[in-house]
């Protein structure tokens, strides 16, 4: 039976209507992995989110805007902005999901809102906490927004990352200004950039969790790393039978 992976979506605010997206490299990634992707609607008040999660055979936390630094007990900075609406359903998304212990792929912004479910917090702004002269998390220059870059990452060899990619280093995307601070209890850092920044986290004691700072998803179809992350994507869907 074909396998079910729910993915969380953005979202957009326009003047006719609000619009739930989400990135086309989620859906080919998953796909291409052999499930059926689903992607789950933003909700303001998501009370049956056990019910939702119920119906799925693993979770995409994906990534996007901001998370609320009041989840954190701290007063945003300037440039944070956030979303009270998905920052609410995908919390409620994510502990229905540890409750029933599902496989769990964190990306970007899932990674930031695990650690915060965990009591942990984040830096609002790398640049703002002394980072981006060593390693260059997100491209600010470019008159149409924020895009892609790349940097190294670290690997330990002693994770689940490392036993997939068989590699201590290797080059990811980035798009990104916040990142971990304190860590949420039961993560556990198995990569790193070179100024530091935790660039993957595994969770202790749980059946299969990977949380990224970048972007596998568009790694896919990168001529260097495609079939490394093609193979990542491959096994998570397969731990759903483990």
């Amino acid at each position: 039976m074909l396998k079910v992976v729910g993915i969380s979506t953005s979202l957009l605010k326009t003047k006719v209507a609000p619009i739930m997206r989400l990135d086309d490299g989620y859906i080919k990634s998953i796909s291409e992995a052999g499930a059926l992707p689903i992607m789950l609607p933003v909700y303001e008040n998501l009370e049956n989110a056990e019910e939702i999660v119920a119906e799925l055979d693993a979770i995409i936390l994906a990534g996007g805007v901001d998370i609320s630094p009041f989840y954190y007990d701290e007063d945003p900075v300037m440039v944070t902005t956030y979303q009270p609406e998905r920052d609410a359903s995908e919390m409620m998304l994510l502990k229905a999901a540890l409750k029933r212990k599902i496989p769990i792929l964190a990306v970007c912004r899932g990674l930031q809102l695990t650690n915060i479910a965990l009591g942990g917090s984040l830096h609002q702004d790398l640049k703002m906490s002394g980072y981006e002269d060593v390693v260059h998390h997100r491209d600010t220059v470019k008159a149409d927004g924020p895009d892609e870059v790349y940097h190294f990452i670290k690997i330990d060899k002693d994770s689940k990352f490392y036993s997939l990619m068989n590699k201590e280093e290797m080059v990811v995307n980035s798009i990104h200004h916040q990142a971990i601070k304190e860590l949420g209890k039961g993560l556990k850092p198995v990569a790193w950039s070179r100024d530091g920044i935790i660039e993957v986290a595994e969770m202790e004691d749980y059946p299969y969790y990977i949380g990224f700072q970048f972007h596998p998803e568009r790694l896919t179809v990168d001529a260097n790393h495609g079939n490394e992350f093609k193979k990542l994507f491959k096994d998570f869907i397969r731990s759903i039978d483990l």
